[in-house]
């Protein structure tokens, strides 16, 4: 019994340590030319030196991000326009959601799948990636509510507020960033799909369709600027069709991205700490044994391919084998299709589902769990570290408390 009282409430002691860490050293957030851009324009704007902007920043591609990307740091800003301040508030407003998401599902009825999600969100808490995507001035590090919203409106879309939110906040998440539509896009074909193979209507499609009008009525300048861009790449489609999505799937959750912060330094970061001048390699040993889970959890879904094609696990979690489809399948494949350049970013908006997805071969051994949850944990202290010890990485750049020194 008391082993059962300690495996019910450690996910949570996980989300706590995970919350703080996202506030540790907040001079240490990234400052590279998109967080000086964002502080810049958001600060100009509460001060009334710049009108609200009809587009936001320009992408990889070129095309211009829509204006509301920009009006949430100006609200922001007329809070504080320290960056390390508005850097705190991002912190906080991600730390909010993870705190809302397990609360949320903590509610569910379904003991096994509130286990599954509650897990989720620990491992999700104390994961490298996530973490270093919660502390920057980026409008990808804001999109996270937005999605919430959506996907709660999304639940209840055969009620009239919740059609008209899914269709109102499904339409924002994708002007906050461009990924948002995709996901949007996601959600939009599963639900059409299910009703028309069930011949039943369950939404209020007026009201999502109102939800989605008012949304789209500050989007307007950046539609018609989406039909005036003239893309430079000359690649056809098939050439630009790409999986990389899936490859981050597969890889980010357990925290084997770390590249995406140190870069050709990488190397170097496997033989931290560094006591007195002698590599202890422990951060490669945790990087390994993060490795060793997924490998092993690849391994199994090969090996019971054919038994999860003839066993649904749609009656033991319904909640998740609906939105798995949507937030990995879906969304994977419009995002492959589409011919942009993806990044790891790009898994913000389904941060909790892929979390689920490797906690769930690990439920009945909670013990699994705890290490993995150790093992990211440890990593993410260690990158943490390393950036706070060294003022930036590679990838990272310099760090914000560097620079104005």
């Amino acid at each position: 019994m008391k082993h059962k009282y300690f495996y019910k409430y450690i996910p949570f002691i996980f989300l706590l340590i995970g919350c703080g860490l996202r506030l540790l050293w907040p001079s240490d957030m990234e400052w590279k030319g998109d967080e000086k851009w964002m502080h810049g324009e958001a600060v100009a704007i509460s001060r009334g030196e710049t009108p609200y902007p009809l587009l936001g920043m320009p992408s990889s591609m070129g095309l211009k991000n829509p204006g509301l990307s920009v009006w949430v740091f100006a609200g922001l800003a007329k809070f504080s326009e320290k960056p390390v301040s508005m850097g705190i508030f991002i912190q906080l407003i991600n730390i909010g959601c993870l705190l809302f998401l397990y609360l949320l599902f903590s509610k569910l009825k379904n003991v096994e799948e509130k286990r599954l999600w509650q897990w989720a969100i620990a491992l999700q808490a104390v994961s490298p990636i996530p973490i270093i995507l919660s502390r920057k001035i980026w409008a990808q590090c804001v999109v996270l509510p937005f999605v919430i919203i959506a996907i709660v409106g999304h639940r209840y879309r055969h009620q009239k507020w919740g059609a008209s939110v899914w269709g109102f906040f499904g339409g924002l998440m994708g002007q906050i960033h461009l990924a948002g539509f995709f996901l949007q896009l996601a959600l939009f074909l599963k639900t059409i799909w299910q009703e028309i193979s069930e011949k039943k209507k369950v939404s209020v499609w007026h009201y999502w369709i109102g939800g989605t009008v008012f949304a789209v009525i500050p989007c307007l300048p950046w539609i018609r600027e989406l039909f005036l861009f003239k893309n430079p790449n000359t690649k056809t489609w098939i050439e630009t069709f790409n999986v990389r999505i899936f490859k981050y799937f597969l890889t980010t959750p357990w925290g084997l991205e770390i590249p995406y912060v140190f870069n050709s330094q990488f190397p170097l970061f496997l033989r931290e700490p560094v006591l007195q001048g002698r590599p202890t390699y422990l951060s490669g040993l945790l990087y390994g044994g993060v490795g060793v889970f997924a490998l092993v959890f690849i391994l199994k879904k090969i090996l019971s391919f054919k038994k999860n094609l003839s066993e649904s696990t749609t009656a033991i979690f319904p909640l998740y084998s609906y939105y798995f489809g949507i937030c990995f399948w879906l969304y994977g494949i419009v995002l492959s299709l589409s011919g942009l350049s993806v990044y790891v970013h790009y898994l913000i908006l389904v941060f909790p589902i892929l979390f689920a997805w490797i906690a769930k071969p690990w439920l009945k051994k909670p013990k699994l769990l705890v290490l993995l949850a150790l093992l990211q944990l440890s990593l993410s202290i260690l990158v943490m570290w390393v950036v706070h010890r060294d003022g930036g990485a590679m990838n990272y750049g310099d760090t914000f408390s560097t620079q104005i020194k």
